[in-house]
């Protein structure tokens, strides 16, 4: 019964740091505007963010580690910086 009490305060503690990562990638959707500038680029990669935050954050909902919530968490953080920084939101390619 320990486990479950420490894996219900790991998700008490990171849940609003998810809520907010998910509120953001929605904002990101909302004002994306992409280095094409067409409307079809436009709504071909707000489709996909949406998609991507929906697919990724139902995916991972049922984690309960608290190292792989984290490392989510920085992936996540990650991927909305590289998005605003090179104006695609796309994975990077692994190199």
């Amino acid at each position: 019964m320990a486990g479950y009490g420490t894996s219900l305060l790991v998700i008490q503690s990171t849940r609003p740091r998810v809520l907010a990562l998910h509120r953001h990638f929605l904002r990101l959707a909302r004002d994306w505007n992409p280095a094409t500038g067409t409307l079809q680029d436009t709504m071909a990669e707000v489709g996909y963010i949406c998609q991507q935050a929906s697919t990724l954050f139902r995916q991972n909902a049922a984690i309960t580690d608290e190292e792989l919530i984290k490392a989510h968490i920085r992936e996540a953080e990650s991927r909305i910086e590289l998005a605003k920084h090179y104006g695609t939101p796309y994975r990077r390619l692994a190199n």
